[in-house]
């Protein structure tokens, strides 16, 4: 096929998936799931694991649309541009160009379709599976998994959980409370995850962006003799849940909004605070109220990655723009690119095609330098011109280089001045 071919056969494939979401709006996230799972499964997805729970009714409904383009376009191919064409739907128009296509991989394992599939190069037989991330993780578990499992580093992985300002929680699936979500808006792809995780305005010091924010309490809750459809047991749960602030309109208003650990720890740091005998049991605080008793004390700061929290609290337009960077190396992950006719790919596994030849995608590696305490105002300026001092180059100097001239001093003064009135 020429690039025109597979460009309009792309474009078809996006119209009848976005087709599947306006008659079902609930897709949308559980599309975006299936295409994480099946990521991390490196297109190997295995409908017996309990973990995939809850993958069979968007893996039924975008069966239609793998069918229609057989032969043209692969499952893993369909089930990425679903997440992509999801996450374009609920952000409102953001783009997630589908840049790639000639991602390897038949039906889900378990599924009825892979009883009867075959292929000559079933590279599925010889993958290892790779672990599912848990509920409860602690920061620098978080970042281990993130770090293995996609080689993302803490900015990427801050940025793709995300991902959770989609969708809800199945009990009998998960254990959390049914119905319940991560935010008021479960359809709406933005930055209000984050803005539960740390408070205060978009001046505020660092101590009020950790004592102000939301407050999230741990509740306990128990699953004895609760059964999966796979009839796997439903652990209990330990989750932090706070007062949904949701409109009569959202249909989410009687239900708390739930955090995990996880979700937590790219904000607090429970490397010692969480039991470690799986029952995913917090012994502190979210944050420190007047009014509290507290027995254990607030949880410790996860700083480095609070810092980015609060960056995109405070720019949706940032994280959006990061978003659709990560999700571009997660699922390109494992794969090397052909820049060429996709023809080239034909005879390896591991190598995919760009849809149009000449588009040639953005990079996607994230900003190099540390980010700063300030949120990024827009996507442009994530970068600081390196003839501008930074905050830190200012404020650490060390004794053995300190400035001492007093003319020197006063010019570093300024300097240190305009950077706070200009930011």
């Amino acid at each position: 096929m020429n690039a025109t071919d597979i460009t309009s056969i792309v474009q078809a494939a996006q119209e009848d998936i976005r087709t599947l979401i306006e008659k079902d709006v609930k897709l949308a996230p559980k599309f975006l799931r299936l295409a994480f799972h099946d990521a991390v499964s490196l297109n190997c997805l295995n409908m017996s694991d309990p973990e995939n729970l809850g993958l069979a009714y968007p893996i039924e409904e975008l069966n239609k649309v793998v069918h229609t383009y057989e032969g043209l376009l692969s499952r893993a191919d369909i089930w990425v541009m679903a997440a992509l064409v999801a996450c374009e739907v609920t952000s409102g128009g953001w783009e997630f160009p589908m840049y790639y296509y000639g991602r390897h991989g038949g039906p889900a394992i378990g599924t009825r379709e892979s009883t009867a599939w075959k292929a000559k190069d079933d590279h599925c037989e010889t993958i290892k599976p790779r672990d599912f991330p848990s509920a409860d993780l602690t920061t620098h578990a978080l970042l281990q998994y993130f770090l293995e499992t996609f080689e993302f580093d803490a900015r990427e992985t801050v940025v793709v959980m995300g991902a959770h300002t989609l969708g809800s929680f199945t009990r009998n699936q998960s254990g959390f409370h049914d119905g319940s979500a991560w935010v008021d808006n479960r359809h709406v792809l933005n930055n209000e995850y984050y803005a539960l995780l740390v408070g205060g305005s978009r001046s505020s010091s660092y101590n009020i962006k950790v004592d102000d924010a939301q407050f999230w309490e741990t509740k306990y809750v128990t699953n004895e003799g609760m059964k999966s459809v796979l009839n796997t047991t439903i652990p209990n749960r330990f989750m932090w849940t706070r007062r949904s602030g949701a409109s009569e309109n959202s249909g989410n208003q009687k239900l708390p909004l739930v955090m995990t650990n996880a979700d937590i720890a790219i904000v607090r740091d429970l490397k010692k605070e969480l039991n470690d005998d799986g029952s995913g049991r917090v012994v502190c605080d979210f944050v420190l109220r007047e009014e509290m008793n507290s027995i254990h004390g607030r949880c410790p700061v996860a700083k480095q990655t609070l810092n980015m929290v609060s960056e995109y609290k405070y720019n949706n337009t940032l994280w959006l723009d990061e978003f659709e960077r990560v999700l571009r190396k997660m699922f390109t992950y494992g794969y090397t690119v052909s820049l060429g006719d996709g023809s080239l790919c034909s005879e390896d596994l591991k190598c995919i095609a760009l849809v149009n030849p000449d588009i040639i995608p953005p990079r996607t590696e994230m900003p190099t330098t540390s980010p700063s305490t300030f949120p990024t105002p827009h996507p442009s300026m994530k970068m600081i011109p390196t003839d501008v001092p930074t905050i830190e180059s200012v404020i650490d100097v060390s004794a053995s280089n300190r400035i001492t001239s007093p003319i020197l001093t006063f010019i570093n003064s300024i300097i240190f001045f305009c950077y706070f009135v200009l930011h």
